[in-house]
């Protein structure tokens, strides 16, 4: 690329018309479709414009053009040098973009692709700084094979992160309800509240509270690509979150250290305004409103303890004092409500029960009801009564995705209860399987061997030894 063009494209950066720059290199490929260089910045300038997405797939585009012509001879050792470190760029910006949601499949099926083509273009041009980079990369993804209950073998490879993705950390155990399908009335752990030492504790040692990359343009000097991504924390579990005297407290501090909060709730404490005030000046990222039922009565017999007038009045007030704030931009209000078969008639009638909140929250969602604990909950006629235990084989076809494995929660995230302990998932509300204490560091418990050996025996889909995992996959085993 001659020097006249690099320095147009530098203006171009510069003063932000990623657009131009997008146009005017789709316009050389068009002509050229062998030009490595303009594909590139085609890529980063969508990357640069906040379209991630289209950003790494036009990435990948340089890569493939390199494969289909490298044939021609046409490429000298510069070119492929290019490439070599194109495709590192796109293994750490998949590494990066496993922190979204929202980009987790495509990075996960491209950071590995690209991270091999990179040591593979490295050993082709000598180049062993490229090849120690893409060896680290390799080195955290561990290859997967699961055989489902129809004989299918469905296989990949999943990252193993030096630190968890997101954090869910338990306020407390302790409850205002006793709704009829939770799993608190088998609990037999203490009850107690979080010290705030511990959230402390916990931001020292998790060093995925923010995760950053910082990747230099490889064609337009001066031009560097950066970006941030908080880490999560789901700052609810076996309890109230709202029954701690420190709560609001906490929220803040995990604010100030740039995590997003998601606080999940069964709303009726909200229907203190000076709570709902707390609340909202805190700022969590999203407030969850957990509503169960089909109508009032129903609502009230599932979350025993509970008034729906009430519930209702405190969401409309929450709703209004946020317009009021000018916080509807900085705090997500949601209700969600468990149905009892994930059907459209069990939707339909969950829907219609939750129309008249619609207007005073920004999402409604549905969680299919688990039958892997006791308990009581409406059947499909819409009575509440007991069910039993679902009766199946540990995972189906249906089940496994092509680009994660059968069960990716103890992959990417970590427990915490509210004595410090860390377990595997939200599955385990006794604690029956602790890893550690939040005392001896996040990250140092997320690399001890025991969990590591845990993460594999989940990638090889070998949970024979795990009592918690079989009970959730094989409802009838005990967690004894």
């Amino acid at each position: 690329m001659n020097t006249q063009l690099q320095d147009r494209l530098f203006t171009l950066y510069k003063e932000k018309k990623y657009p131009l720059i997008t146009q005017l290199m789709e316009e050389v490929s068009a002509r050229d479709a062998r030009n490595l260089w303009a594909r590139y910045c085609s890529g980063t300038a969508y990357l640069f414009e906040g379209d991630f997405k289209k950003g790494l797939e036009v990435l990948r585009e340089v890569i493939d053009a390199y494969y289909r012509y490298k044939d021609t001879g046409i490429y000298d050792t510069m070119a492929r040098r290019f490439v070599g470190y194109t495709a590192l760029q796109l293994a750490q910006l998949s590494a990066f973009f496993m922190m979204s949601p929202a980009l987790r499949s495509l990075a996960l099926t491209q950071s590995h692709w690209a991270a091999r083509a990179a040591r593979e273009i490295a050993l082709e041009v000598r180049d062993e700084d490229l090849s120690q980079k893409a060896a680290e990369i390799l080195e955290r993804q561990v290859s997967w094979s699961v055989v489902t209950r129809e004989g299918k073998t469905v296989e990949g490879v999943y990252p193993l992160n030096p630190s968890p993705l997101s954090l869910q950390v338990e306020p407390t155990n302790c409850c205002n309800l006793k709704c009829s399908m939770c799993p608190r009335s088998e609990m037999s752990r203490p009850q107690g509240f979080i010290e705030p030492a511990l959230v402390e504790k916990l931001l020292e040692s998790w060093s995925y509270k923010a995760v950053s990359v910082s990747l230099p343009h490889l064609v337009v000097d001066n031009v560097t690509f950066t970006d941030t991504h908080p880490g999560v924390v789901k700052l609810y579990f076996m309890g109230e979150p709202l029954l701690h005297p420190s709560f609001c407290g906490m929220i803040r501090r995990l604010r100030a250290a740039g995590v997003c909060v998601l606080v999940q709730t069964n709303g009726i404490l909200l229907d203190d305004a000076r709570l709902r005030r707390q609340l909202l000046d805190a700022q969590p990222t999203t407030i969850g409103i957990s509503i169960d039922g089909i109508s009032p009565d129903t609502y009230e017999s599932i979350r025993a303890g509970s008034r729906w007038p009430v519930l209702v009045d405190a969401i409309k007030a929450l709703y209004r004092e946020r317009q009021e704030s000018a916080l509807s931009k900085k705090i997500t209000i949601s209700v969600s409500t468990i149905v009892p078969d994930d059907t459209s008639d069990q939707r339909q009638k969950a829907e219609t029960f939750l129309d008249p909140l619609k207007p005073f929250v920004d999402l409604s969602g549905f969680v299919t009801l688990s039958r892997q604990v006791a308990g009581a909950f409406l059947d499909t006629r819409g009575v509440v009564g007991p069910y039993e235990r679902q009766s199946s084989a540990p995972y189906s076809a249906a089940e496994i995705a092509s680009d994660r494995p059968f069960c990716n929660e103890a992959l990417e995230k970590l427990t915490v209860l509210w004595d410090g302990s860390l377990v595997p998932c939200c599955y385990d509300y006794d604690g029956r399987m602790v890893f550690g204490n939040v005392a001896e560091g996040i990250d140092t418990v997320w690399q001890s061997a025991r969990v590591r050996s845990f993460q594999k025996a989940l990638l090889a889909g070998k949970i024979e030894g795990y009592s918690l995992c079989r009970s959730c996959k094989e409802p009838h085993t005990s967690m004894q």
